[in-house]
């Protein structure tokens, strides 16, 4: 992703990436339950709009001066599983 920014960059394509986990249901199943056990600081797994609205920002001008970044939307678990 930080090459393709690289790459991009001079024609004023910015390139970033955004890391889910803990969003939705989990990996075969169909139904999303917001009680189960989560580990991160958030201490609950993540809805499918928060993560949206993370895209939302990164298309958006709002972030015009962020550029080959990965956004982690994870409820903090990257950081507690370390």
């Amino acid at each position: 992703m930080r090459a393709i920014a690289v790459q991009l960059a001079p024609y004023g394509i910015r390139v970033d990436s955004v890391v889910p986990n803990r969003i939705g249901s989990p990996v075969g199943k169909d139904d999303f339950d917001p009680e189960r056990p989560v580990k991160n600081l958030a201490s609950r797994g993540g809805r499918p709009d928060e993560l949206a609205q993370v895209v939302l920002f990164l298309v958006s001008d709002d972030s015009s001066f962020i550029i080959g970044e990965n956004v982690f939307v994870d409820g903090g678990h990257s950081a507690v599983s370390h």
